[in-house]
């Protein structure tokens, strides 16, 4: 090669060098930053296995050190996020959840994460808006569409319930998961006749969940078909034991006028963890079967579990509407609507308060 072509083609050399050593330095950069090395798949792995197998304690201080010497490590913090949830620390999940979006670098898990600790520590109301977000990032995930569902019935949003329940049952039409569901929405809505169709169907469908079981048992009990409830709860009390199943026999047997084993099923029930929409729930069950006192009891004590919660004030202000107890029902009522402008039928319920 002449010198003349070699003085012209040095600068060019001399460029391509320069770029590709910035190439190779902004790559390894990068990978430092973003990439976890092997060591640290490996442990992130073995955290998930820890967490799968229900060993959460330790899948928590295994993500702990994970994140410690790699803090750009997203999955780690989904992980920890998950693990806190699963141990009932919502406090400790949310805050891990919300460190995500400080990475820059948030997806369907964070948002799906937050509505599910939101969701279990019953604060629908943010449980609502995570959801939906994670639906917008993905509309096929079973676990978000159906918790979304309940969060729906949850804030008596009835219809937008019954319409995406209807719509999965399309994808779906063997899901005994989604008739519950239906069923719930439907109870709630007021709808007993299509809530019964629906839990009938759900049961057709898995005879062992027994979800779909106290969803029908509690059907009956609205209806105020008392026996069919007392059978059905009573069957579901030898498999399976909570707050919900001790406190509707409690119920029940109130209302059968058999004050020795309500009063026995209600001591039972109180060992056990409590959530305001279960008894809300049954509060409005004892509305429908005319015991305003004992639906106050319950609605007062459902308010006490979660006084942000507006369910309970609901049902304490319709109690009083029927009991023509105007003043303390316009109360109750302005107080669930604070809490959640969802529901449609509270501004129903204030007109009529005067």
């Amino acid at each position: 090669m002449k010198k003349k072509e070699l003085k012209h083609i040095i600068p060019f050399v001399i460029i391509l060098l320069t770029f590709t050593i910035l190439f190779l330095s902004n790559t390894k950069k990068n990978n430092e930053q973003f990439k976890p090395e092997a060591k640290t798949m490996l442990n992130l792995q073995s955290a998930d296995m820890l967490y799968y197998n229900e060993e959460y304690v330790d899948a928590i201080q295994l993500y702990k050190s994970i994140i410690k010497s790699t803090p750009q490590n997203y999955g780690a913090y989904i992980g920890l996020g998950k693990s806190y949830t699963k141990l009932k620390l919502y406090g400790e999940a949310i805050k891990t959840f919300e460190e995500t979006f400080k990475l820059n670098y948030h997806d369907f898990r964070t948002y799906s994460g937050l509505g599910f600790a939101y969701y279990l520590n019953e604060d629908y109301n943010k449980a609502y808006y995570n959801f939906k977000v994670a639906y917008k990032l993905n509309t096929i995930d079973r676990g978000v569409i159906y918790y979304l569902i309940h969060v729906y019935s949850a804030l008596g949003m009835y219809d937008n319930a019954i319409s995406l329940t209807n719509s999965q049952l399309q994808k779906e039409p063997q899901s005994a998961h989604l008739y519950r569901r239906l069923a719930f929405a439907y109870l709630l809505k007021g709808n007993d006749s299509e809530a019964l169709v629906n839990a009938e169907k759900s049961i057709q469908l898995n005879t062992t969940l027994v979800e779909n079981s106290w969803t029908l048992a509690t059907i009956h009990l609205y209806q105020g078909d008392i026996q069919k409830a007392l059978d059905e709860f009573n069957k579901i009390s030898s498999i399976y034991k909570n707050n919900y199943v001790y406190e509707s026999l409690s119920i029940i047997y109130s209302l059968n006028g058999n004050t020795e084993k309500s009063k026995e099923n209600s001591q039972l029930a109180a060992s056990y963890p409590v959530h305001s929409l279960s008894l809300s729930t049954l509060g409005f069950a004892l509305l429908e079967n005319g015991a305003y006192e004992r639906a106050i009891e319950e609605f007062n004590a459902a308010s006490k579990v979660k006084p942000d919660y507006y369910l309970p004030y609901k049902g304490l202000g319709e109690a009083y509407l029927l009991l023509g107890d105007k003043v303390k029902a316009k109360e109750y009522l302005g107080r669930a609507l604070e809490l959640n402008e969802f529901d449609k039928e509270i501004p129903e319920l204030l007109d009529q308060t005067g």
